[in-house]
């Protein structure tokens, strides 16, 4: 078991419905903002390449070498379209959800505020143009990410196409059954589209989140970032059974704006890390996401908020 050094805060109630709120938007953001909606831009791009490819031959025909061809012609060029459709779509969603994140972030930062010392902040993040800006800036970075990320996953789905045709072909199947095998791994390699979007997503929401934390420190000089996984604040123990170490390893560091985390070599009882975290000890990172799926995020934190963090300092954990 995982025992923190640090001590529960007299307000960490308070803060647990505070990063409760975070967790709930996080899953809604992701879920219903990017999930569901590129679910159904997905299965109406493979529904109209699909109808496309019907036209080529009749169901109960041989599959012949010419067909093979004609399908893979169609299919790449299908497959580019829908990678293009996604890229689209899921630009427009994470700028919802940069919005959202970035009005969050700033509902975060009054409501602690608020109940830690009393004040009612003003801050430049609050005027709408500085507003739009913060979240401007981080759009041209995202589109090249998104770009990129369904570039590679349209790659490995037109090569998995490849191979199952020319199984197709060389089984003797009929022309409908090639087709039908387009149609299933389409079906089938939607979780990989997924995971793109699910991590892409949570890029948008750090990045954006990062960014808008930078603009509040430059009116609170001890603004810290930190880093927030699905663990435990007291006892580092995981919320739920989907939490890895390297999660554990993490959770509740903390950074200025404009320092890079660092992945520690020990976890929060001084042990080292176990063996499967080995190749992250020393990657510095921006923000999350640290891996595909990753579900960390990041928060605001001031030292008098009474959150449980710690610095790496020369490489071993400090409490602050």
């Amino acid at each position: 078991m995982v025992k923190s050094r640090n001590k529960p805060s007299k307000n960490q109630a308070f803060f647990d419905v505070v990063r409760a709120d975070q967790r709930r938007r996080v899953e809604r953001l992701t879920e219903r903002r990017s999930v569901e909606r590129m679910k159904k831009l997905y299965d109406e791009a493979s529904a109209e390449l699909e109808k496309k490819l019907k036209k080529i031959g009749a169901a109960s025909d041989s599959f012949t070498a010419h067909q093979h061809r004609q399908l893979l012609v169609q299919v790449r060029d299908g497959q580019a379209q829908i990678a293009a459709r996604l890229v689209n779509g899921l630009n427009d969603a994470t700028r919802d959800i940069s919005v959202d994140a970035l009005q969050a972030l700033l509902d975060d930062v009054h409501r602690l505020e608020k109940k830690f010392s009393g004040a009612d902040l003003s801050l430049p993040l609050d005027e709408a143009g500085v507003f739009r800006g913060v979240v401007n800036r981080e759009r041209a970075s995202m589109l090249r990410a998104h770009e990129t990320s369904f570039a590679n996953y349209g790659a490995s789905v037109v090569t998995k196409i490849e191979d199952e045709l020319s199984l197709s072909l060389v089984t003797g199947e009929s022309f409908g059954e090639a087709v039908d095998r387009v149609a299933k791994v389409a079906e089938t390699e939607w979780w990989q589209a997924e995971r793109v979007v699910r991590t892409e997503s949570i890029f948008a929401i750090n990045s954006t989140q990062h960014a808008g934390i930078v603009e509040v420190a430059s009116d609170l000089g001890d603004m810290y970032i930190r880093w927030v996984e699905h663990v435990d604040d007291s006892s580092f123990m995981p919320l739920d059974d989907r939490v890895g170490e390297d999660s554990i390893a993490m959770h509740g560091q903390v950074v200025l704006p404009g320092s890079m985390f660092v992945f520690p070599s020990t976890m929060p009882d001084g042990s080292p890390v176990p063996k499967e975290c080995d190749r992250y000890v020393g990657e510095s990172i921006a923000f999350p996401p640290l891996r595909p799926n990753d579900r960390a995020t990041i928060s605001p934190w001031r030292p008098h908020w009474g959150i449980p963090a710690w610095r790496l300092v020369g490489g071993r954990r400090v409490t602050m």
